[in-house]
């Protein structure tokens, strides 16, 4: 799937706001991730997927590599998720709260069956894997393994902190092990690694000097590869 080998940066917007949806559509971002998750009330989910099946058209119109992020396999919520969103245009699903290669593949089945309803070509649809706990990060190689769909593995860092009852800290050091696991895993599985959302917007200085580690990374985890094989 071409239009998502270059991931340089995935603007997130709340799927029940169309202004921000809207304003989204005219942003240079490589990705756009619609969010019917953790940004969404739980009293606004069923109007998020009406507000981003409603977008969708729109986003195609525009040649927009979109990503729409459903609620996680335990919230029973993931199938009317699906249900909404799996249409042309669509590029990929974001899967969060992933705690094993299992959740991967019951995910993959989902999406086929909604793909042929749809009339899409079967396995067209991607998806984009959060890693969001210790077992996961554990795990990733093998999640990142489960599906010929998965195109990304992404670290869900407020999640993950929570999840080892540590603090998050804007210097990032305690991230700094699932970051460097979740981006050799990917480098490995031959998916994209995309680093965790940047908390402070208006941190200009900060998000340059986050983004230069990820970067660094990546790079490290391409050198343990290369003399892997070599």
């Amino acid at each position: 799937m071409s239009t998502l080998t270059l991931m340089r940066s995935l603007l997130s917007t709340p799927g029940n706001h169309e202004n921000m949806l809207e304003k989204a559509r005219s942003l240079p971002a490589d990705g756009l991730h619609l969010d019917l998750e953790d940004s969404v009330p739980p009293l606004e989910k069923e109007r998020a997927r009406q507000v981003v099946c409603r977008a969708l058209p729109g986003f195609a119109l525009f040649g927009q590599t979109v990503v729409v992020r459903v609620n996680s396999l335990s919230s029973g919520l993931i199938e009317a998720d699906l249900d909404s969103v799996i249409m042309p245009g669509v590029d990929g699903i974001s899967l969060p709260k992933v705690v094993s290669p299992r959740d991967v593949a019951e995910v993959d089945e989902m999406i086929s069956q909604r793909e042929l309803k749809a009339g899409l070509s079967l396995g067209s649809t991607a998806l984009f894997v959060w890693i969001e706990t210790p077992g996961a990060v554990v795990s990733a190689y093998p999640i990142a393994c489960a599906s010929h769909r998965v195109r990304a593995l992404l670290l869900g860092a407020d999640d993950f902190t929570r999840e080892m009852d540590i603090p998050r800290t804007k210097q990032g050091k305690e991230l700094f092990y699932a970051r460097w696991t979740i981006s050799v895993a990917a480098r490995a599985a031959g998916v994209l690694a995309l680093d965790t959302g940047y908390p402070d917007y208006r941190d200009e200085e900060g998000l340059i000097s986050e983004a230069r580690l990820a970067r660094r990374l990546l790079a490290m985890a391409k050198a343990v590869e290369n003399r892997e094989s070599s």
